[in-house]
């Protein structure tokens, strides 16, 4: 997801592009939606809320 979503996209710093490949994003979601915790997307994470997609957080 890192190489495709982000780094492609122009994120060069390697402080982010190591931040983005250690956190587990796949843990921030209601199980339905793992699946697609990688994809370059904001996700519902409940209350309200949405978890913003990838590139926007780095």
């Amino acid at each position: 997801m890192v190489t495709h979503t982000i780094a492609a996209r122009g994120v060069r710093d390697q402080r982010v592009i190591q931040a983005m490949r250690r956190a587990p994003r796949h843990e921030l979601v209601p199980e339905e939606l793992r699946r697609h915790s990688y994809e370059d997307r904001p996700l519902p994470i409940g209350w309200d809320q949405t978890i913003s997609q990838p590139y926007i957080v780095a």
